[in-house]
């Protein structure tokens, strides 16, 4: 038996940037250690990102805007049916009564307009949300940190493609590549 040199090389190495420019503020990993896929390993600063998820969760809850659209709605109908027994006994013109039509029709619209902000707002929690869990950095895959580039602090930023935070290896299969003398091929 005889000892040969060879080189190790993981199944692939990761760079991991953010993406998202903002201020590192925790890296829970350190070199040389394990890590998961999926496992958070850099946080950054999502302090106006949660203030604008509140301010969108508050408008996504507000009915004020509903109930009175709904109300007004209500009101219209009830105008409307009235007007239209009075024109039936010839009591009114037609024109009093088209003005209740559309006056029932603009109220139909307001509340649909209400209806629309609340959907948009829900929707607006939801983009809130996916902003600030890209402001939480995942390993893509199980490995250990090879490097840790940047520190709690320093500004993470998209357009720096020099450095990347950290740098992890998958290995979960390494390549082997043996050196070998060329007396030892038969």
């Amino acid at each position: 038996a005889a000892d040969f040199d060879c080189v190790l090389e993981p199944r692939q190495m990761v760079e991991l940037r953010s993406p998202a420019t903002g201020l590192i503020e925790r890296i829970l990993v350190d070199r040389g250690q394990f890590v998961k896929a999926g496992q958070v390993l850099v946080e950054l600063d999502t302090g106006a990102e949660k203030a604008a998820l509140e301010v969108a969760r508050h408008k996504a809850t507000m009915q004020g805007a509903v109930r009175s659209g709904e109300s007004r709605l209500g009101y219209a109908t009830l105008k409307l049916s009235r007007r239209e027994s009075l024109v039936a006994e010839d009591l009114i013109a037609r024109q009093d009564r088209d003005e209740t039509a559309t006056e029932r029709k603009l109220a139909e619209s307001e509340l649909q307009e209400a209806k629309d902000n609340v959907r948009l707002a829900a929707l607006e929690v939801r983009r809130n949300e996916e902003l600030i869990r890209l402001r939480s950095l995942r390993s893509p895959v199980s490995g250990v940190v090879m490097e840790r580039n940047m520190h709690v602090g320093e500004l993470a930023d998209t357009a720096d493609s020099r450095r990347p935070i950290l740098k992890i290896a998958d290995i979960t299969t390494l390549h082997a590549e043996a050196v070998l003398p060329a007396e030892a091929y038969p």
